[in-house]
């Protein structure tokens, strides 16, 4: 099946074989003219990529796969979602299923990390964002039809000529039913949650611990978990250990998304959702170059200093601090105002908390308070509450510190 360039597939002549998998080869291909009329939907000079299935090697475990593809790719068709690969149809030849896809003549993603890396060069923060918002308003529109990708990776992500992003491969896709639970270990041991290798219960948030590999990969060329065996891999990801990111030469802000979508505990990722919000967020307040970088270090070791001499107050407030945070619930934003409204008072007990907030703690809270857009009213309440005096020992909340330089 990999000898067939120049032969004939119903309507199509195939091209150049362009990839080959488990269970199928796929070529470029051109649609045929019969009779001078047009047979279908597609124009006769686009270039299209057609997947053949490879019967004869193919188990009923394909064959289900083959049909769960078709399932989501006629589903996916009809939002047409530019980030999604488009479905023309599928037809079988002599008992051979051929599926019609969109032809990306960018390559992979995959390809292109590694062709940069060779280069001893890696994606642009700029491109990174960009590909970050394609792909994951791709994955929305998805779990938005709930349906989980359940294997998204960079080998998965095709490049168009002028650059943009398609989300193919929907081989092992999963369509939620009404009352299923998913269990089931499928997908690439580089890209997969500790939920699904643990064999328990898992949703989309595992499609969102992909995306966090696949955009560690994008930022550093390399996986995030990685090992000689698939056992070694599953180790690596099943200890919790966060990967490196001393390699990651993008925003603070960005290191900060990654790690998040790679939180061991599946409840604590963001949804996609939550993930083009921060690209949203980001466009709007611009990527932090690197002199603010360097300047925000500089502060942070001064403050680091100007707090060792009270080590233990410090921890008996974050102690205090970390309970209150624990009670902030990011799906009901709208009562926040009035959370902070009410223990303003009760802050009093915490001899002045806010006066020695840990840092930490308060860019966990802040994500929230600046969804519900009272950061600032919430703040004044506080500190009007409170009637603090700001003095050069204290750190006062504030949307300054969150501010280029």
């Amino acid at each position: 099946m990999d000898k067939l360039e120049g032969q004939v597939y119903g309507d199509y002549k195939l091209g150049k074989l362009i990839g080959k998998g488990t269970y199928g080869h796929v070529y470029r291909a051109r649609r045929i003219l019969k009779n001078g009329r047009a047979t279908s939907t597609v124009f006769a000079d686009q270039e299209l990529a057609i997947k053949l299935i490879d019967i004869q090697n193919s188990n009923a475990r394909h064959w289900e796969m083959v049909e769960r593809e078709i399932e989501v790719l006629q589903r996916a068709e009809e939002k047409k979602h530019p980030n999604i690969v488009s479905f023309y149809g599928h037809f079988k030849h002599n008992g051979v299923p051929c599926l019609v896809m969109e032809y990306c003549g960018g390559g992979t993603l995959y390809q292109k990390i590694r062709d940069l890396k060779t280069e001893g060069k890696f994606i642009k923060e700029e491109d990174f964002m960009s590909y970050l918002s394609q792909i994951a308003s791709a994955v929305e529109v998805l779990h938005g039809m709930d349906i989980i990708h359940r294997d998204l990776k960079t080998k998965n992500i095709m490049l168009t000529a002028d650059g943009h992003c398609k989300i193919g491969d929907f081989g092992v896709a999963k369509v939620i039913e009404l009352a299923g639970i998913n269990t089931k270990g499928i997908g690439t041991p580089f890209y997969m949650c500790p939920e699904v290798i643990q064999g328990i219960p898992y949703d989309q948030k595992a499609d969102v611990w992909s995306l966090g590999c696949t955009c560690y990969e994008m930022a550093t060329g390399c996986y995030a978990f990685d090992g000689k065996s698939v056992q070694e891999i599953n180790a690596v990801v099943k200890s919790g250990k966060i990967p490196e990111t001393t390699k990651i030469q993008y925003s603070d802000e960005i290191k900060n998304l990654i790690i998040q979508m790679l939180s061991y505990n599946g409840a604590s990722r963001p949804t996609i959702g939550g993930v083009l919000r921060f690209v949203e967020d980001y466009k709007e307040k611009g990527a932090k170059s690197k002199k603010s970088k360097s300047k925000k270090s500089k502060r942070h070791k001064d403050e680091t200093t100007s707090t060792t001499s009270s080590v233990d107050t410090s921890l008996k407030l974050q102690e205090s601090s970390a309970s209150i945070a624990s009670r902030f619930d990011s799906r009901k934003a709208s009562d926040n105002k009035a959370f902070l409204e009410k223990e303003s008072a009760k802050l009093q007990a915490y001899e002045k908390v806010l006066k020695y907030l840990d840092k930490d703690m308060f860019y966990k809270l802040y994500p929230v308070m600046k969804a519900m857009k009272c950061i600032e009213d919430g703040r004044r309440d506080i500190q009007t509450s409170l009637n603090m005096e700001p003095d050069a020992s204290t750190m006062l909340i504030s949307t300054l510190d969150l501010q280029d330089d």
